[in-house]
């Protein structure tokens, strides 16, 4: 009992140190200019590898946009997002990103990942159209905190509005 105790005591700490953790901030200059000039600078750990790569193999069709990048300029970005994706970073984040995801075919868009339907599931569909919001993929609408890397739901505040 005495040997079990410290260990389980152990377990609980770095379960609880873990959980609600925020997601390490981006700071690499080439996917905070580069992707951070259209839109919100998504976090590596949202999606898997495999998401990434075929994100940034199809930048002359980037979600309905033509984005020209040089190679080196790609290969750098995809390196920063393949090294910290979901299956690849280790944290604890990443493994929550991966339940439910179809390693064959995974989310090209992090709105469709298990984890980011099941957080959402119960915001009315009206509320994604308000002024302030207008997308599902418009985190910092909501997330205030996000691009530091806080995604925590007691730290959101949804827009009011129309």
């Amino acid at each position: 009992m005495h040997k079990i105790f410290p260990a389980l005591m152990l377990s609980i700490i770095a379960v609880s140190a873990s959980a609600g953790q925020p997601f390490i901030e981006v700071f690499d200059r080439a996917v905070k200019k580069e992707c951070g000039s259209c839109h919100m600078v998504f976090n590596p750990e949202m999606l898997p590898a495999k998401s990434w790569e075929t994100i940034m193999k199809g930048l002359k069709n980037h979600f309905g946009k033509e984005v020209g990048l040089d190679e080196a300029t790609v290969g750098k970005i995809l390196s920063y997002f393949t090294g910290r994706s979901s299956d690849m970073s280790g944290s604890q984040n990443g493994r929550t990103f991966m339940e439910g995801i179809n390693r064959e075919e995974p989310p090209l868009r992090i709105i469709d990942t298990p984890r980011f339907k099941d957080k959402h599931q119960g915001i009315a569909a009206d509320v994604w159209s308000r002024e302030g919001i207008k997308a599902r993929n418009n985190c910092v609408s909501c997330h205030v905190g996000a691009l530091k890397g806080d995604y925590e739901a007691r730290n959101a505040k949804i827009p009011d509005g129309k």
